[in-house]
């Protein structure tokens, strides 16, 4: 059975808070107060509302060779999803929502912490579930989360 996360609501503009958002937001809060980042990460990749409470006021992005900020409000592009534990492609968990025959485009993910406790996440387009980087693969890039209170907001998202 898949599950993807009832947070991929089309209308963003109004954003209702589900249950299944408050049980992500409070996933959310516990991983800061632990200090686990990848706690943090699995509940952004899950909930919409997470993504918007722990991102940074300003988003940069960098892609096809330009570099751009948007407010929070406006990004709702986090590229990566958890789909019954595997990462994928947020476009894809949305399409399995909608589909039992959608194709699911796993990712492999990387987590760096810097000596500052930033975190980098990159993130490329995988030949199976848990399997490796396909050479060239899109989607790919990185996420970038700096420190902020006792916790980590994402603070910028490039694509290659």
């Amino acid at each position: 059975m898949l599950f993807a996360p009832a947070s991929f609501a089309t209308d963003k503009a109004q954003p209702t808070l589900s249950q299944q958002d408050t049980t992500f937001l409070d996933m959310a809060s516990r991983a800061c107060a632990a200090q686990d980042f990848s706690g943090l990460f699995e509940a952004m990749a899950r909930s919409d509302a997470v993504l918007r409470r722990y991102s940074s006021d300003k988003i940069t992005l960098a892609g096809n060779g330009e570099v751009r900020e948007i407010d929070h409000d406006g990004y709702h592009d986090f590229p990566v999803a958890l789909l019954d534990y595997s990462w994928v492609t947020r476009a894809s968990a949305a399409a399995a929502g909608e589909s039992s025959n959608a194709q699911i485009q796993f990712l492999s993910l990387e987590m760096n912490q810097s000596q500052e406790n930033s975190w980098r996440v990159d993130y490329a387009l995988a030949d199976e579930e848990g399997g490796s980087p396909v050479p060239n693969g899109k989607p790919s890039g990185s996420l970038l989360f700096e420190p902020k209170g006792n916790c980590w907001e994402l603070v910028s998202v490039s694509t290659d």
